[in-house]
Parts: structure tokens; C-alpha cells; sequence
């Protein structure tokens, strides 16, 4: 825990210091949310919720993990006692941490917008989804992208590898039918939750399976 706990300040410190980064994902946070709420109401609110748990999971682990291969810093952190699951776990909490702030921040501008001009307020499912079950997909998504960040080769594989999941993200914000649909796969009381704890268990079996060697072999 001490471990994790020291990666979790070293990353924090790493984000904030990226104030270019650190103000796009804020601003992109309130542009979503205040627009969803003025031309949709709470019609997408699980949306609102999406675009900033995947935008900060994307851009934040690229800060986390990508940044410490390209600087030629990661086979300095591989030199400690620490193994490579817990430093990809600690990696990935701070990613999630970050990125479920910016989430809150985009939900609670997109149901005040709503309430004060609309007067409406978000289901109970739609509370459920955008509080919950979103933020474990979010975290499956950082391990994922913490993976890949730390294993593949060049720009253009790790692109490739990440762009499906941000083009189908990108068609359910832009047709609200889709983004309806989506909330109503999401809202499942208990399959979609379970599946993502699984797969996150999943994801982490396999970091614990990561050696150091192949890890500074792909930073070198």
C-alpha cells in the first residue's frame, strides 16, 4: 500500500505540473456537459459522463505510462523493488482518480444546467450508470490503455490499437439514438458492473504477468 500510495502522489504531481493537458480536459469536461444539458436536457447524461472519464483516461495515460517510455524513464522506475503490477495498479488508480473527478465535474454541470433551465433531474438508473458502472468500464479502459502504453511499439500501433474504442465512443455522442441505447445497455442492474470487475481482475492478472525485461526491452 505504501508502494501505491508514492505512485499515486508522483502521478498527481505529474498532472498538475501538465497544465496544458490539465485545462484542455477541464475545459472539454464543462463544454460537454453544459452543451448535452441546453440542446438534450438529461436525455444524455450517461454520455456526459463518458466523454470526460474516456477523454481523461486517454490523455492522463498517456501523462502516466506513454510519457515514461518515450523520456526513457520507466526502465528507471523497473530498477526498484517494486513490481510491475503494482506500478502499473498505482499508475492506472491515479488515472481513474483524475478521470472520475473530471466525470463528476461534467455530471454536475450537466444536471444543475438542467435543473435551473428545465427543471428536470436525472432517473435513479441514469444516476446508477453515470456514477457506477461507467467509472468500471473507465478503469478497465485505463488498464487497457496502460497496457498498451507500456508494451507496444510506436505511435502509429498504439493508435491503432485505441482508435475503435474512441470512434464508437464518438458515434454515440453524435446520434443521440445511439447514446439512448447505450445508457439503456449500461443501466442493467448487475451485468454490466460484474463484467467490467471482471475484466478489470483480468487486466490485472495479465500486468502481473508483465516482466521487467520485456518492459525495458519496449522503453529501450
Amino acid at each position: 500500500m505504501k508502494a501505491i500510495r508514492v505512485i499515486l502522489w508522483k502521478e498527481t504531481r505529474t498532472f498538475f505540473r501538465d497544465r496544458l493537458r490539465f485545462v484542455a480536459l477541464i475545459l472539454i469536461t464543462l463544454f460537454f456537459g453544459a452543451y448535452f444539458a441546453a440542446r438534450y436536457g438529461l436525455l444524455l447524461l450517461v454520455p456526459t459522463a463518458l466523454v470526460p472519464m474516456l477523454a481523461g483516461a486517454y490523455a492522463m495515460s498517456q501523462a502516466a505510462f506513454y510519457n515514461e517510455v518515450t523520456r526513457k524513464t520507466l526502465p528507471n522506475l523497473l530498477a526498484s523493488p517494486m513490481s510491475p503490477e503494482t506500478l502499473l495498479l498505482g499508475k492506472s488508480l491515479a488515472v481513474f482518480l483524475f478521470s472520475y473527478a473530471l466525470e463528476l465535474i461534467g455530471v454536475t454541470v450537466c444536471v444543475g444546467f438542467s435543473w435551473f433551465r428545465l427543471g428536470e433531474l436525472p432517473t435513479l438508473a441514469a444516476v446508477y450508470t453515470a456514477l457506477v458502472v461507467i467509472p468500471i468500464w473507465g478503469f478497465v479502459s485505463i488498464e487497457f490503455f496502460g497496457l498498451i502504453f507500456t508494451l507496444v511499439r510506436g505511435t502509429v500501433g498504439v493508435w491503432l490499437l485505441t482508435a475503435p474504442l474512441y470512434i464508437a465512443v464518438l458515434l454515440s455522442v453524435l446520434r443521440p439514438t445511439l447514446a439512448s441505447k447505450l445508457g439503456n445497455v449500461l443501466s442493467s442492474l448487475w451485468l454490466p458492473p460484474v463484467a467490467g470487475l471482471g475484466a478489470a481482475a483480468l487486466l490485472y492478472a495479465l500486468m502481473a504477468r508483465i516482466s521487467k525485461d520485456r518492459m525495458t526491452r519496449v522503453a529501450s
